[in-house]
């Protein structure tokens, strides 16, 4: 997909539990426009994205709580392990049968958020910052 789209600036960050070196020794060509990070902190590459793509990782909370489009890419079967895509607040896949059709519909809409990618579960309740400041005055108090 890299290859066939080099316009995207793809980044793949590996899971804690993956080594570089490891990972390179498997995909030794990758790519010019492939990054592979593995000890940075992912919250600047997320705020920094267009979209993200995950495999079943707390890292959605992330983009959903910076407002990045998410998709999950799923296709173990088993029930989800946080519920993004059902929830509404990410579009979902099977396989990666789709994923670059899919990549291209998300990257050409000028406003992917008006697809309920902030899901209800994070909205904040009017009055929250007052009820928020009260909680703490009063504890300051005490």
């Amino acid at each position: 997909m890299a290859k066939r789209r080099p316009e995207w600036g793809i980044c793949i960050k590996l899971h804690p539990s993956v080594g570089l070196g490891e990972f390179l020794a498997y995909y030794p060509k990758l790519p010019r426009n492939v990054r592979v990070l593995s000890e940075k902190d992912i919250l600047p590459v997320v705020k920094a994205s267009t979209v993200v793509v995950i495999f079943r990782s707390t890292v959605g909370l992330l983009c959903l709580s910076s407002g990045v489009p998410l998709l999950v890419v799923d296709d173990t079967g088993e029930p989800e392990v946080m519920p993004y895509v059902s929830s509404g607040a990410a579009r979902g896949l099977a396989s990666l049968d789709k994923l670059e059709q899919t990549l291209a519909e998300m990257l050409a809409d000028e406003q992917p958020n008006n697809h309920n990618f902030v899901s209800p579960l994070f909205e904040i309740p009017a009055g929250a910052s007052e009820r928020i400041a009260q909680w703490l005055v009063e504890r300051a108090r005490k």
